[in-house]
């Protein structure tokens, strides 16, 4: 998470990112854009439950995918100045929800990866200017300066349900339905 945020910097001044998917990927993902400076943070979801925890992060402004018309009202919130995107999701609805709602010269960085296919608009694509990234391994560098970012205090904790070791059967059908805000920890009794 903290690579793909990285890969959004420098930030176009007065342009915004947006984070779609407020799970586990998504919370890490507004706590660390605010640590890391960035501004204006959008987050996007379907659940109001999810929606309010990112707010709590950091996030400027959330939406609710669900009750909008989502490419119109994710380029309207940025003012047409969405110069990043991390999608925690990778579904094909959030690719391209993604790619359409962006500014020319913009990255979109893949952390999600839910699978599926996506048709590209290959007539426009070249003049969107547009940088699809990656965002899966990298540098012992990063990491150590993510932990320093962590020891300064300047990421907010995340939602964490401490749970029993035999409550996991149950855990893993709650991260299934979507039921979970931020992530599980389990524990021996």
């Amino acid at each position: 998470m903290f690579s793909g945020l990285k890969q959004l910097l420098p930030l176009k001044p007065g342009t915004s990112v947006a984070i779609i998917g407020g799970g586990g990927l998504g919370l890490m993902a507004v706590a660390i854009a605010r640590a890391l400076g960035i501004g204006n943070v959008i987050a996007v979801d379907v659940s109001d439950d999810r929606l309010a925890a990112v707010h709590d992060l950091g996030a400027n402004m959330v939406i609710n995918t669900v009750a909008s018309d989502r490419p119109v009202n994710l380029r309207a919130a940025a003012e047409d100045a969405l110069y990043g995107i991390i999608d925690t999701v990778g579904q094909p609805s959030t690719i391209n929800h993604a790619i359409e709602s962006v500014m020319k010269g913009s990255k979109i960085v893949l952390v999600g990866m839910q699978g599926g296919r996506i048709p590209l608009p290959v007539p426009t694509l070249p003049f969107m200017a547009l940088s699809l990234l990656e965002s899966y391994t990298r540098s012992q560098g990063e990491l150590e300066e993510l932990v320093e970012i962590a020891k300064s205090g300047a990421l907010k904790p995340m939602p964490i349900w401490k749970r029993d070791m035999q409550c996991l059967c149950d855990s893993l059908d709650r991260l299934r339905k979507r039921q979970v805000v931020g992530r599980i920890a389990l524990s021996p009794s």
